[in-house]
């Protein structure tokens, strides 16, 4: 449940005063035209992650985020975007579903980056933020890019012109993680979207694709940030996608 007041002391109305449960679901958008409140135009929706990598990302997303389109890190399409899904939803228009769809991807990447080039502190360390970090975001980039790369602190600090004690330090302030607890959660949901990939590889082949020499040590590494063995994780998601509708 949630609730929506322009100021603490204000009481609460029940949406059903403003909107029927059938219009509702139908647009997801709530219009409230004043009265004691100032005007409000909500619109309504949700995400599904489905890859693996997302358990990364949604790690690393504050619980709340709250952005204004005239703020310097929003971008000048933010607006605009919202405006064309409130617009969508409520003409109820052939093809308004798939473009909504569209849109809102379009609306989640341009908060993203807006949090990430956020000058305010946002939702403590994460990897998001420090992207726009000019030494560690170029640290993240290529870790991200080469998960099969045998990295070290010290040739990533290397890389930046950093000390190694420093980029450690600095990497941890603003990631909230060492830097090689990272990486191998990095190459964990590579690895975990490999295994869900149709184009099946060997358990060798993806240890290898993701920096391990060995199945062994892959699959200990594995368990460890996902909680479940390669092979499980395989079966499990299978019988997922089997008996979904």
């Amino acid at each position: 449940m949630y609730s929506l007041r322009s100021d603490p002391k204000r009481r609460l109305l029940p949406i059903e005063q403003f909107v029927s449960e059938e219009e509702f679901r139908r647009t997801r958008i709530f219009n409230f035209d004043g009265g004691e409140n100032p005007p409000t135009s909500l619109v309504v929706g949700c995400f599904n992650f489905e890859l693996p990598e997302s358990k990364v990302l949604i790690k690393h997303i504050c619980p709340v985020v709250s952005l204004r389109a005239d703020e310097q890190s929003a971008s000048p399409w933010f607006q605009s975007t919202v405006h064309f899904i409130a617009a969508e939803t409520s003409g109820n228009l052939p093809g308004a579903t798939a473009i909504v769809d569209w849109l809102a991807e379009v609306l989640f990447v341009q908060a993203m980056r807006a949090c990430s080039q956020a000058s305010y502190g946002f939702g403590g360390p994460n990897w998001l933020r420090a992207l726009s970090d000019k030494q560690i975001g170029e640290a993240l980039r290529p870790m991200h890019a080469e998960p099969s790369r045998a990295w070290t602190v010290v040739e990533l600090a290397r890389c930046v012109g950093m000390s190694r004690s420093a980029f450690a330090e600095r990497f941890k302030d603003l990631v909230g993680e060492t830097p090689l607890d990272h990486l191998t959660q990095w190459r964990m949901v590579r690895a975990a979207g490999m295994i869900l990939s149709a184009n099946t590889k060997s358990f060798a082949e993806i240890a290898s694709a993701v920096g391990y020499e060995s199945e062994s040590s892959f699959g200990k590494a594995f368990r460890r940030v996902m909680r479940v063995s390669p092979g499980k994780y395989r079966q499990e998601k299978r019988l997922e996608s089997s008996s979904t509708p």
